[in-house]
């Protein structure tokens, strides 16, 4: 096997304009460590968010219709979304870009 460029890390260098929202999740880890991860991978993608989780709590993950998600913003802000749909975690996003994106709009 060989390892492969990050697609997610490259998006920024073509186009800096890019609202850009990356999710990381990992496996058996304290919060602590999954917000370092995340905020880490959030800096070297250049992300304006990124949807943190680890995949083995209970109500996570893939094999159920809910997820335990922290959004971590370019300030190191968390907001914690305990556990909830997946339609409304996904909603959550909409509302952020939906936000973020608006204000950016207006300052153009």
């Amino acid at each position: 096997f060989k390892k492969s460029k990050k697609i997610i890390d490259n998006i920024k260098k073509i186009n800096k304009k890019i609202f850009l929202i990356g999710f990381k999740a990992e496996y058996h880890v304290s919060g602590k460590v999954l917000t370092n991860r995340a905020y880490k991978k959030l800096e070297e993608a250049d992300c304006d968010l990124i949807v943190a989780n680890d995949l083995t709590v209970p109500g996570a993950g893939f094999a159920t219709e809910t997820n335990i998600v922290t959004f971590i913003r370019r300030s190191g802000e968390l907001e914690i979304h305990p556990i909830t749909t997946k339609t409304r975690v996904a909603e959550k996003i909409m509302q952020f870009i939906v936000q973020n994106v608006t204000g950016n709009a207006k300052e153009e």
